[in-house]
């Protein structure tokens, strides 16, 4: 009958509005999960200690050979982190060998139409008269022609920039064609001999040569 009576219910005391510089005030709740992630640690070190006391040193695992770690922190590796077998890697070698044939018929197209813009701006030539009927017109004429020349110019050298760079590009695209290309060759069958060497300064000697044996068809 003693706890059917009704009690008035006791609130925690508010922070004080001349307090809130100092923080929020710690209510019980707060304390309880202050307690709790407290006593949580203490028994995980706890634990830690005990299995580093009663670790024994000759003790072996063979996951012990197949684990790394850096600066004692174990690192896993990824599960797609294994290296390739050549049935596998030959026909991502292939894809990426026809993607790179794609980009240099677009480079190509975009040259052809570059280099007829640059060619015909370069070629421009001759005089143009202009008539005024009075000083200021001729002023005004003048500036004209002045900003057309100027816009001229700017729009040649973008294009020519931009042939400039389309140029390295295809350079660069053919050089990685016929690596992917020997690459996809290397993972085929029989047996092959290295004629050249590879040089790096000359960009038709970028990729070496390999000379393959002879095969008798049946």
């Amino acid at each position: 009958m003693r706890n059917a009576i009704p009690r008035r219910s006791h609130r925690e005391r508010p922070q004080a509005h001349s307090r809130t510089r100092r923080g929020l005030l710690e209510k019980h709740k707060d304390y309880v999960l202050r307690a709790q992630d407290h006593k949580r640690k203490q028994a995980t070190l706890k634990r830690l200690s005990e299995k580093a006391l009663e670790r024994n040193s000759d003790e072996f695992y063979f996951s012990m050979t197949r684990q790394r770690t850096e600066n004692g922190v174990p690192v896993a590796d990824r599960p797609t982190s294994k290296a390739l077998s050549v049935k596998e890697a030959r026909p991502l070698k292939i894809q990426d060998g026809t993607y790179l044939r794609t980009m240099m018929g677009i480079d190509r197209r975009r040259i052809e139409r570059l280099r007829g813009v640059v060619s015909g701006g370069e070629g421009e030539g001759g005089k143009k008269i202009l008539f005024a009927e009075n000083e200021e017109e001729a002023k005004v004429l003048r500036e004209r022609k002045v900003q057309e020349a100027k816009f001229r110019a700017t729009g040649r050298s973008r294009e020519a920039r931009e042939f400039e760079g389309r140029m390295d590009r295809m350079n660069e695209l053919k050089k990685k064609e016929r690596e992917v290309t020997l690459q996809v060759q290397l993972m085929g069958k029989g047996s092959r001999q290295k004629v050249r060497r590879r040089d790096e300064d000359n960009d038709d000697e970028a990729v070496p040569v390999y000379k393959w044996k002879p095969q008798r068809q049946k």
